[in-house]
């Protein structure tokens, strides 16, 4: 089986997984490579989309060719 080396791993990751692994009852390795898996497993998440963002007026057709009219397209 192929070995993996991660460099440079960010303290609050080695962290979070050393504490991931100890309440799953697994070593780190096997928190690791699970969790990879299943981060290869699960179907892409293309088109979602982030949540609507509250800009504080309205965004209609009169703003969107005012800001046409000035450059802003």
């Amino acid at each position: 089986m192929p070995d993996i080396l991660l460099k440079a791993v960010p303290k609050d990751i080695h962290r979070r997984l050393r504490e991931r692994a100890a309440r799953n009852g697994r070593s780190m390795n096997r928190e690791a490579i699970r969790l990879i898996e299943r981060g290869l497993t699960q179907p892409a998440r293309i088109g979602e989309l982030p949540p609507p963002v509250n800009v504080g007026f309205a965004i209609d057709d009169e703003f969107i060719n005012r800001a046409k009219r000035e450059g802003r397209a």
